[in-house]
């Protein structure tokens, strides 16, 4: 595209998205940690699992 030909970048962003093979989150407690809750992989569905995932994530941390 010859009229990109001059133009600069000016702002750029990298990072780690984490979403599970499956797309599907976990959210579990670690049963070879006590006291350690896993809530992970919620990028697949991002907003649409946000409050539920939140919620569970919450109620094992109890």
């Amino acid at each position: 595209m010859p009229q990109f030909r001059k133009a600069r970048i000016v702002e750029t962003w990298a990072g780690l998205i984490d979403v599970t093979p499956d797309a599907v989150p976990v959210i579990s407690n670690a049963a070879s940690v006590p006291g350690l809750t896993i809530s992970t992989g919620c990028s697949g569905h991002g907003f649409g699992l946000g409050l539920g995932a939140g919620r569970l994530t919450a109620d094992l941390c109890q």
